[in-house]
């Protein structure tokens, strides 16, 4: 049952438009960083675009700006029963509230780590580019582009993950949850900027820092530039403890979530009360039609369709992000 409710989840978004705009958009972020010199990631100029360590940096980087896309992904998954209407259904049925919060996590999950593989194959491509200065660009290992992929972008995604999830289970709001988002990044570059150049929290952010850049650049702060064009990222010492300590507080959040779910329905708040005595005298006070008049249906797939199809998925959209819980 858990499997069947993680690919009904992995299946329902791989077919969402939003998965494959956020794939497209961050295909062109990685192949705009190794394809263009006009754009650059902080690396010294004699770093190959293609380095290991150009490739562990943009896979830090871009995972921050890839919280606005997780949010679309895992909160959407335990917020669309509650926004559609199916919520009460679903719970209704045998699932289980572990099968329930677990498969669309790991749902959710999937489609965020199989979208941001879109990273690491637009630098790829990017550096393949015949317009690219042969000088810029090194030999080409696909070890330099998985390896960052494994130790930063799984665990930064983990823990974004199942701190969005965890928020938007308690919100019940896309709304909320994207809100979230943004409080979250801005907290996090004003923190980094703050403690980030004081040599006295260097080892303090390298340690506890969720994206791993003060571990990174811990790691590798007496690197030259030939061990940057040549050498991965050594998972040990202040690396390893960073990754362990995301994986870690990832696991916490989703026990803490996992705890706060109930399968229950909640009890309408008092202004949703007076939203339905509203929409019940309304009910009410018109008048009971005395005949039901029926006419011929008939199906049209033309462009009028459509435009309407169109416009009803897009109401649908808007209305479940900017929907807040009763």
């Amino acid at each position: 049952m858990l499997f069947n409710v993680a690919r009904f989840e992995l299946r329902y978004q791989l077919r969402n438009p939003v998965f494959w705009v956020s794939l497209f958009l961050f295909f062109l972020l990685g192949f705009g960083v190794t394809a263009s010199e006009n754009v650059s990631i902080g690396t010294p100029g004699t770093v190959h675009e293609n380095a290991p360590f150009a490739i562990a940096a943009m896979t830090g980087a871009a995972s921050i700006f890839y919280l606005f896309v997780i949010t679309s992904f895992v909160a959407n998954a335990i917020v669309r029963d509650d926004t559609t209407g199916f919520g009460p259904i679903v719970k209704a049925t045998a699932i289980g509230k572990r099968n329930y919060v677990s498969g669309r996590f790991l749902g959710g999950l999937a489609v965020a780590l199989l979208g941001y593989l879109a990273v690491p194959f637009g630098m790829l491509c990017g550096s393949m580019m015949p317009w690219v200065d042969p000088e810029t660009v090194g030999p080409q290992n696909p070890v330099y582009y998985l390896w960052p992929y494994l130790v930063i972008a799984i665990p930064n995604i983990l823990l974004s993950s199942s701190l969005l999830f965890g928020l938007a289970t308690i919100t019940r709001s896309m709304l909320w949850s994207y809100i979230g988002v943004v409080i979250l990044v801005m907290g996090y570059l004003i923190v980094s900027t703050i403690f980030g150049s004081q040599i006295e929290y260097r080892q303090l952010m390298a340690q506890y820092e969720p994206f791993g850049f003060g571990a990174i650049s811990e790691a590798t702060r007496y690197w030259t530039a030939a061990d940057m064009n040549s050498t991965l990222l050594p998972l040990e010492g202040v690396l390893l403890f960073n990754r362990i300590f995301v994986i870690a507080l990832a696991a916490i959040l989703l026990a803490l979530t996992y705890w706060r779910f109930s399968m229950a329905e909640r009890a309408p708040s008092k202004r949703r009360l007076k939203k339905l005595a509203l929409m019940q005298n309304g009910d009410a006070s018109e008048p009971t039609p005395q005949a039901v008049v029926s006419s011929a249906f008939s199906q049209r797939f033309d462009s009028s369709t459509t435009r309407a199809q169109f416009m009803i998925r897009l109401k649908t959209e808007i209305m479940q992000v900017c929907a807040v819980p009763g």
